[in-house]
């Protein structure tokens, strides 16, 4: 697991899984961090499952996370036959889902874009901008610059920055900010919707 946290003091578990490998969009060139995310509620039988582009860290960005609507659940009930029948129904709607997100992600891929001024948009930045404002901004386009999309600066360029920012802040109180309101969590949703709208 990359990361794992208790919730309803230890009535639900919170797993999430890296996946490297599925991060890539199919010319094998351009990575993105995903995040297979498990949310196991004891008693229930019931397990949330969904795909994420930053880890779950505390409640807030949990319940943010699969509140977005794409989640699906998996009940382990009934006897044997029905659980293998489940699984397949599973794995199907796994794969489903995967090739929603890497059609989202293609779209990103294929919209080239000057990242500063694109990063620009996402904060709004201005001349009356605040310091604190212009730091992210700058923070955000260093890690552009360091993206491993090999293909160009396009709007996936932007959304890798953005989803390292929510995965490793730049100082401890931004981490403990996040965990404590879902700030970054937040701020990593809306600028997915955003990069989206200006997708071609």
């Amino acid at each position: 697991a990359d990361a794992r946290f208790v919730l309803s003091g230890g009535r639900e578990d919170v797993i999430t899984l890296a996946l490297p490998d599925i991060g890539k969009l199919q010319d094998g060139q351009s990575e993105y961090n995903l995040y297979l995310a498990f949310w196991l509620k004891h008693g229930t039988g019931l397990t949330m499952i969904d795909i994420f582009g930053n880890r779950l860290v505390c409640r807030n960005s949990t319940r943010r996370a699969f509140s977005r609507g794409f989640a699906f659940g998996i009940r382990h009930t009934g006897n044997a036959d029905e659980r293998f029948k489940l699984a397949g129904k599973t794995y199907q709607r796994l794969n489903d889902h995967m090739a929603q997100v890497r059609e989202t992600m293609a779209k990103l891929e294929s919209t080239t874009c000057n990242v500063p001024s694109t990063i620009d948009a996402l904060l709004g930045i201005d001349a009356d901008s605040s310091t604190k404002l212009k730091n992210r901004r700058d923070s955000l386009v260093s890690r552009a610059s360091d993206s491993r999309n090999s293909v160009g600066p396009n709007l996936m360029t932007v959304y890798n920055a953005v989803t390292n920012m929510v995965t490793f802040p730049d100082s401890e109180k931004a981490r403990t900010d996040s965990s404590w309101n879902g700030a970054l969590a937040s701020f990593e949703d809306a600028a997915f919707d955003k990069l989206l709208e200006m997708a071609s």
